[in-house]
């Protein structure tokens, strides 16, 4: 049986509920599919992601990017992991949770604070 990690951090909530939407669609094809929250990974999540065929990434935008909790996830691969290339014929996927309008606001107002004239 195809074994799916999917490893997720979520602020909200909304991240996690879709990354249970993905697991579940997932074993009803036949997959054994392992839900991995980065923000708590050990080494029991490490061996998970170590031992699936697939890999699928999920994070919320904040600020036009993944959120810190995902971008620590991703540094922490950096020795153990990528420069090894532990992970490399794996299939991989990715998802992200965005609302547009809150981040248009956001950079809006960033904008115009960072950039005002102040002449």
């Amino acid at each position: 049986m195809p074994r799916l990690a999917i490893a997720h951090w979520s602020g909200s909530g909304s991240v996690t509920l879709a990354a249970q939407l993905i697991a579940d669609g997932s074993r009803a094809e036949g997959v054994e599919a392992d839900l991995i929250d980065v923000s708590k990974i050990g080494d029991a999540g490490w061996e998970t992601l170590a031992q699936a065929d697939a890999i699928i990434f999920g994070t919320p935008t904040y600020m036009g990017g993944p959120a810190a909790g995902f971008k620590a996830f991703m540094d922490a691969t950096g020795s153990a992991i990528f420069v090894k290339r532990q992970w490399l014929d794996k299939l991989a996927g990715g998802f992200k949770i965005i609302l547009i309008e809150q981040t248009v606001s956001q950079l809006a107002l960033f904008s115009n604070t960072q950039h005002r004239n102040r002449a």
